[in-house]
């Protein structure tokens, strides 16, 4: 959920480029090491990887609806919704 709504934000961000001067390669340079973080510290490799991490981060921001379709979250909200109503009146 938190990543949903991080990349709509950034779509967000991206989609006022001209004004705020951060178009989606800026963006996913700045957010991309917090996206997608390597457990290897490796300084040589996180710096030969940090091109392909930027552009997967730019390509989640681009396309974060097809990742995170509106349909799904909808339906999830209210099946999630449900179960916890249910939960609490069993309780």
């Amino acid at each position: 959920m938190v990543l949903r709504d991080l990349l709509r934000f950034l779509s967000e961000v991206v989609s006022h480029s001209a004004s705020n001067k951060m178009p989606i390669h800026n963006v996913a340079t700045v957010f991309a090491p917090n996206i997608l973080r390597m457990r290897d510290e490796n300084i040589l490799r996180i710096v030969q990887d940090t091109p392909k991490i930027n552009t997967i981060t730019a390509t989640l921001i681009l396309h974060h609806e097809v990742f995170f379709p509106k349909e799904v979250h909808l339906s999830l909200s209210l099946s999630l919704s449900l179960s916890l109503s249910l939960c609490s009146i069993r309780h």
